[in-house]
């Protein structure tokens, strides 16, 4: 959004899997989804492994563990309504600054991200991470996380 409205400079930004296709008349369906898995796995009890893998990518066990269990379920809401309903506008175009998108290997919604930026950027850079899912990088490998980045920002 900051990148759309151009009133600010940016020579570098980082972009960890990014969410910016809209899903239109679905958002409200996957809202419900999204907030009563969450909730459902704060109770403790385990979404099936076929649904975790196919949205937070295969073997990502770190998601569960990073659900905050006093989290309100209007903020989930509220979260979910800027992702799916994030609209990437023409000004976009205009930035100078230098994109990076990282996502990894196993994050489908990730990639239609990528190939709806790189529309508006095409000089957009992007690092897939083999074998990683959504947050998977970054909770599990903060140290390598925090060290790539590092090298991506100080290049």
């Amino acid at each position: 959004e900051l990148l759309q409205r151009g009133n600010i400079t940016i020579d570098k930004v980082h972009l960890d899997a990014a969410f910016c296709v809209k899903l239109g008349a679905l958002a409200p369906f996957y809202t419900f989804l999204f907030v009563h898995g969450i909730r459902y796995m704060q109770s403790g009890r385990a979404i099936p492994e076929s649904i975790t893998d196919s949205v937070f990518g295969k073997g990502n066990n770190s998601v569960a563990q990073m659900l905050f269990s006093d989290v309100r379920t209007e903020t989930i809401k509220n979260c979910c309504h800027d992702v799916y309903d994030f609209d990437v506008r023409d000004e976009l175009r205009k930035t100078n600054a230098e994109i990076m998108f990282w996502l990894g290997e196993n994050e489908p919604y990730p990639r239609k991200s990528v190939k709806l930026l790189h529309r508006y950027l095409p000089d957009i850079k992007v690092r897939v991470f083999r074998g990683m899912g959504h947050g998977q990088l970054l909770h599990e490998h903060p140290a390598f996380y925090l060290k790539a980045l590092t090298a991506y920002l100080s290049e």
